[in-house]
């Protein structure tokens, strides 16, 4: 095959360009061509190149992560047994319906120097750490090289909670998150992209200075950390998200002046969204999982699980775990998603998405910010709860009037599905699903 040559193709102008789409669009502005993303984000139909570039190097994905939840330790055990049997290499325990004493139970025959283990809904975050320490030592396994986190995603633990909450674990399991910055609540009460941002930001810089206050090197805390984050159904927008977001931490890692360059980085995981799922043609959720995934692997995510479709409705089965599991599975093997590094780099409408956000999102962490500063991080939540809600509650009114459509829901309904719906349920679609 020849070498590819370009200089057969004409060249062709910006404003040679405008003018075949005035001639294409006749009365209509040029400017009906804009999209809207959110109150201070927009973008053309076409751009150029970028004012300023957020590029960053980040590795690909390398956790397919699933949690699993069940009251019967054994019948938990069987489930994450064929979960890793099926390609999961991140197991999440649901902590919630156990004490820690059945650790050994839950872990027979997993082999958690292979895999990543997370800990998440601890009702005593110190007494799983003590029993998951205990189980290594009488397994002879070295707690040094293992992988995972500890998933205490509280915002507003004293520094002297920090302290004690740092020598119980870090100090056992060097490769693990202790903290969880969690933003996905943002997404999942209805909340817009510069909100997740603003939010991750503000409870992240709050985090890092109660570690540093706590006798932790900056290098140290930043290890420390993670981010979850939801990934809603606007492609490019989402994938701008995570970038804005790495970008941004970054700038606010570099003003401690860390030791090393490696420590402007961070752990973020993402997982499909629970607010934009329906209970209508529920199948709907499997295409909407898809995107939000492709999203979150192009966007730059260390980790993702991908949410069962049903999540919400009659109970997760385990056809549906596996059906999550398969489309991770046909998207890093067969689509090679997992064999690229930061490929939305250059992408100038990315960049133009990826600028924009960076600019609301950090007017936004600065007002939280201060508002933290000044009366602790609780009552800057609170206001930003308030502000969330309240864009959760325009979104609800574009789809009653039918500007945002829902497949299935408020478009393209299927008046054969006969589920019985919860209108009180946490999502989007629910005060629109009727039985």
């Amino acid at each position: 095959m020849s070498e590819l040559n370009f200089d057969e193709f004409n060249s062709g102008t910006a404003e040679q360009w405008l003018q075949l789409v005035k001639k294409e669009l006749g009365d209509r502005p040029i400017d009906s061509l804009q999209w809207g993303v959110e109150a201070e984000v927009s973008v053309g139909p076409y751009q150029t190149a970028a004012e300023h570039e957020y590029s960053l190097e980040y590795a690909p994905v390398t956790e397919q992560y699933q949690l699993i939840s069940h009251s019967d330790p054994k019948q938990w055990n069987r489930i994450a047994l064929e979960s890793l049997m099926g390609g999961t290499n991140a197991l999440g325990i649901d902590c919630s319906s156990f004490s820690p004493e059945v650790l050994p139970t839950l872990l027979q025959g997993i082999e958690v120097q292979y895999i990543s283990v997370h800990f998440v809904k601890m009702n005593d975050g110190r007494q799983w750490a003590d029993a998951f320490v205990a189980y290594c030592e009488a397994k002879s396994i070295d707690k040094a090289q293992l992988n995972g986190s500890f998933e205490i995603s509280s915002p507003f633990l004293s520094n002297e909670h920090m302290s004690v909450w740092y020598s119980n674990t870090r100090v056992f399991f060097p490769r693990f998150r202790i903290l969880t910055v969690d933003s996905a609540c943002v997404h999942e009460q209805g909340g817009s992209l510069v909100q997740e941002l603003s939010w991750a930001l503000a409870s992240g810089h709050a985090n890092l200075i109660s570690l540093v206050e706590s006798g932790v090197s900056i290098d140290e805390a930043s290890a420390c950390m993670q981010f979850n984050f939801a990934t809603g159904s606007s492609y490019f927008p989402q994938i701008a998200k995570l970038r804005a977001f790495r970008w941004l931490w970054r700038r606010i890692i570099e003003s401690y002046k860390p030791m090393h360059a490696c420590s402007v980085n961070t752990f973020v995981h993402a997982s499909t969204s629970r607010y934009l799922q329906t209970a209508k043609d529920k199948h709907n959720n499997l295409l909407r999982a898809t995107t939000q995934t492709m999203s979150a692997y192009v966007g730059g995510a260390n980790s993702v699980r991908v949410l069962p479709y049903n999540i919400g409705l009659e109970g997760i089965d385990e056809s549906s775990l596996r059906w999550a599991r398969n489309i991770q599975q046909l998207l890093l093997e067969e689509s090679y998603f997992g064999q690229f590094q930061s490929v939305s780099n250059g992408s100038y409408y990315i960049e133009e998405l990826t600028g924009q956000l960076v600019s609301a999102a950090w007017k936004g962490f600065k007002l939280l910010d201060a508002q933290a500063a000044a009366n602790g991080l609780e009552s800057a939540w609170q206001l930003h709860l308030a502000a969330i809600l309240s864009f959760a509650s325009r979104q609800q009114e574009l789809v009653k009037e039918g500007k945002r459509i829902i497949v299935g829901v408020n478009r393209y309904v299927n008046k054969t599905d006969s589920v019985i719906v919860d209108e009180r349920a946490q999502t989007l679609s629910a005060p629109f699903e009727k039985a």
